[in-house]
C-alpha cells in the first residue's frame, strides 16, 4: 500500500481518522494453507499496547477492532499545540517514562526537548509507529521468529460529518461479521461492542459515547452512555436494512441471517467497500469542499516549477501518489503527481479507486466524471 499523501497527514485540531493496516503476508491465508497471523492471545496484547501509548500521546482511541491480520481503529485528536502546555507534556512524559528525582524533565531545564515532544505527542504518525513497532516486538518474542511485522505503512482516512463517523464505527464493527466469523458484533472478543456485551462497558466507553454526541446524526445529547450505545445497535440495523425497508427484522443476528440467506450486500454496511480504507477523505460534500480548499493551496506551494509557471494549471491541480506517471516529482520521499483540476475532485463520488476527496452520496456530473486515482 503506498504512502498516505503528507499533505492530508494528521496532526491538527480535532480530526477523526479510520486507520487500517494490515500483517505481511499472503493475500489468502486458506489457500495457502498458511495459519493465521493473530490467535486471541495476540490481539489481547495488541489492544493493551495501544491503549498504553495513549497515556503517552494526546490521541483518543474511540473504537477498535483487531482481525487475524490486520488491524481497523478510530482516534481522534481533539487538541492542537497552541492548547497544550509544557508543563503537561513534561508530567506525562516523566508517568510514561517513569522518570523522578533529577531525571525529570522540567520546562526549566528542558524547553527545548519538551516542545519538540508536544509535537510528537499530536502525531498519530508517531503513535502508530511507536504502538506498532512494540506490537512488532512482542509478537516476534511470541512466536520465536524475526523481521518486519507489518505489510506497510498505515492507512489512514478522515471522517468529516456525523455521517461518516457513524457509519466507519458500524463498517469497522461489522468486519468480523462480514468475514463469516460471527453473526453479530456482540459475539466477537476482539472489538468494543463484543467487550461491552461481555463486560457491560465498552473499553473505549468515555471517548466513544462522546465522540458519537458530538458527531451528531441522531438527538442523542441528553441520554446517557448506555442509551447512546443502544442507538449505535439501531444504527447498526438501519444499515443492514437500507435496501429492504419492509422487513420485519429487529436484532442485527437476524438481519445478517436475511442478507447471507439471500447473499445479496448490495446497499449496505455488510458489502466489502475498499473506500473506508483506501480513501481520504469521506463525508458530506458540504463538509469536504473546506479541506479540499486547503489541499488544494497546500498542493500548489509544493508544485513543480514546471506547473507553477502556468497560471491556468496552478488554479487548480490536486496531488496522488504514483508509482508509474511522466508528471510527477519525488519530494522528501513522496511522489506528487498533478493530474486533474479540482473541481473534478468536488464532485467525485466514493469510488474504490482511493481517491483524494471522497463524498457520500454525491454523484459526478454528467460533463465532469468522477475522479479515480491513476491506473
Amino acid at each position: 500500500m503506498g504512502r498516505p499523501l503528507r499533505c492530508v497527514r494528521v496532526d491538527k485540531e480535532d480530526s477523526l481518522v479510520l486507520v487500517t493496516n494490515k500483517v505481511a503476508g499472503p493475500k489468502s491465508y486458506a489457500e495457502s494453507n498458511t495459519p493465521w497471523p493473530f490467535n486471541d492471545h495476540d490481539n489481547r496484547r495488541n489492544q493493551q499496547i495501544f491503549d498504553k501509548w495513549t497515556k503517552f500521546y494526546f490521541i483518543d482511541i474511540i473504537d477498535f477492532v483487531w482481525m487475524s491480520n490486520h488491524l481497523h481503529g478510530i482516534f481522534r485528536i481533539t487538541r492542537s499545540e497552541e492548547d497544550v502546555s509544557l508543563e503537561e507534556v513534561a508530567d506525562r512524559y516523566n508517568s510514561f517514562k517513569q522518570l523522578v528525582g533529577d531525571f525529570e524533565m522540567t520546562v526549566a531545564k528542558n524547553k527545548g526537548f519538551l516542545k519538540k515532544q508536544r509535537k510528537r505527542m499530536l502525531d498519530l504518525s508517531q503513535f502508530m509507529r511507536d504502538a506498532q513497532q512494540e506490537a512488532s516486538v512482542k509478537y516476534n518474542l511470541a512466536h520465536n521468529r524475526k523481521g518486519g511485522l507489518w505489510q506497510a505503512r498505515f492507512h489512514s482516512t478522515i471522517l468529516k460529518g456525523g455521517k461518516a463517523c457513524w457509519d466507519a464505527l458500524a463498517y469497522i464493527a461489522l468486519n468480523p461479521v462480514r468475514a463469516n466469523m460471527v453473526f453479530s458484533p456482540e459475539e466477537y472478543e476482539h472489538c468494543g461492542l463484543g467487550q461491552y456485551k461481555k463486560t457491560g462497558k465498552h473499553p473505549y466507553q468515555k471517548n466513544f459515547v462522546k465522540c458519537l454526541k458530538e458527531y451528531e446524526l441522531y438527538r442523542i445529547k441528553t441520554f446517557s452512555d448506555k442509551k447512546v450505545i443502544e442507538k449505535f445497535y439501531e444504527h447498526i440495523i438501519m444499515s443492514l436494512l437500507r435496501k429492504k425497508k419492509g422487513a420485519k427484522d429487529t436484532t442485527i443476528v437476524q438481519c445478517v441471517a436475511a442478507l447471507r440467506e439471500s447473499n445479496d450486500y448490495e446497499g449496505t454496511l455488510l458489502e466489502r467497500d475498499s473506500t473506508w480504507v483506501k480513501g481520504r477523505l469521506i463525508g458530506e460534500e458540504e463538509d469536504l469542499l473546506q479541506e479540499s480548499e486547503k489541499i488544494r493551496t497546500h498542493l500548489q506551494a509544493k508544485a513543480p516549477k514546471s506547473f507553477q509557471g502556468n497560471s491556468q494549471r496552478k488554479s487548480g491541480w490536486e496531488g496522488e501518489i504514483s508509482k508509474n506517471n511522466k508528471e510527477t516529482e519525488k519530494r522528501k520521499g513522496c511522489s506528487f503527481t498533478y493530474k486533474r483540476p479540482l473541481k473534478l475532485v468536488r464532485t467525485a463520488s466514493i469510488t474504490k479507486g482511493g481517491v483524494l476527496v471522497a463524498f457520500n452520496n454525491v454523484q459526478a456530473s454528467p460533463d465532469e466524471p468522477a475522479c479515480t486515482a491513476p491506473g
